[in-house]
């Protein structure tokens, strides 16, 4: 089960200046760094964090907008370097490939079908419309898992996030963090990643050896 942000494409440095700038809009001036943080929730769940709750309820659907427009007319997020690679080598090995991504984003979700159409069945994607909690809840990989029909001990979680490897680990999945942002890597080893790389590449050279492990 592939994140989407971060790992099948490089646009979180896109994200995280999308969402500086609507909270900027709205008198709040805090570092990138707390997006990447907090990377994997949907936008009303980021929404709600960075407002209040009562505040993100009411101007959830306003805010979410203002962002993706932000992110939209900012230059396309190239493919993560290593990525194709990766999920062919998945699937060369007869092993399901689905997304399960926090974004409800039209325009990087149409753009999985454009450079992976022919990689996932875009049926079982989870995204930010199929859950209610969201990550780092478990329950977009529970419901990946339900798709897909495996059990926890037949999955694996492809995650850059702190929150993303948390849902993961939470879902009793083995977590593959791969660390494509500018965050340590003790923050995602300490939210249970099982194995950590630096690049799409690096585990692409090495996903033949964890599935046959």
């Amino acid at each position: 089960m592939f994140d989407m942000d971060g790992v099948l494409f490089d646009s979180m440095p896109r994200h995280a200046k999308a969402w500086r700038q609507t909270m900027l809009d709205e008198g709040l001036d805090f570092p990138e760094s707390r997006i990447y943080e907090n990377e994997g929730r949907t936008g009303k769940s980021s929404i709600c964090l960075f407002l209040g709750v009562e505040r993100g309820e009411k101007e959830w659907p306003r805010l979410y907008e203002r962002k993706c427009r932000y992110f939209e007319e900012m230059p396309e997020a190239p493919a993560m370097p290593g990525a194709r690679e990766a999920v062919k080598a998945v699937r060369d090995c007869g092993v399901t490939a689905i997304v399960v991504t926090g974004s409800g984003q039209k325009l990087m979700l149409d753009r999985i079908d454009e450079h992976y159409g022919d990689l996932f069945r875009k049926e079982w994607m989870i995204t930010a419309a199929d859950v209610v909690k969201g990550k780092p809840d478990p329950e977009p990989y529970l419901k990946g898992m339900e798709k897909a029909g495996v059990t926890p001990d037949e999955a694996i979680v492809i995650e850059n996030a702190p929150l993303g490897v948390r849902a993961g680990h939470a879902a009793g999945c083995y977590v593959v963090a791969v660390n494509t942002g500018p965050l340590p890597d003790e923050m995602l080893l300490a939210e249970g990643a099982d194995i950590l790389f630096h690049s799409m590449q690096e585990l692409a050279q090495n996903i033949s050896r964890i599935l046959n492990e």
